[in-house]
């Protein structure tokens, strides 16, 4: 019979440590993330920002990280994987267009106006 104290309680597969920080900022009492996660939706509220693009980043940015360095360790540590193949080449392209659009356009109304 598992104990509870065991790593590979009901999984069977060795349970992830914590990150260093957690256990740093936070002990193993409760209350300080959710006062933390009570602080942050009460400033997007005030800010009148919507919280389900930090929801979604909060959940996917541990997925994403886990699948960026499988990738890079497939590749040797080599960014040029992610710019070689065509698809990840033009996803990245469009990533990096929607990211910069609103300096680029603020950009060609500057330049427009001076002309």
């Amino acid at each position: 019979m598992l104990m509870a104290e065991d790593k590979t309680y009901k999984t069977g597969m060795p349970r992830k440590a914590d990150p260093p920080w957690a256990r740093l900022l936070f002990g193993d009492d409760p209350w300080p993330m959710l006062l933390v996660i009570v602080a942050v939706g009460f400033l997007l509220y005030i800010l009148a920002r919507d919280a389900l693009p930090a929801i979604l980043g909060v959940v996917l940015a541990n997925m994403m990280e886990e699948n960026f360095v499988t990738s890079l360790i497939k590749s040797d540590g080599s960014l040029a994987t992610f710019f070689t193949r065509p698809i990840a080449m033009w996803l990245a392209i469009f990533t990096f267009v929607i990211m910069f659009w609103p300096v680029i356009a603020w950009a060609w109304r500057r330049l427009v106006r001076a002309r």
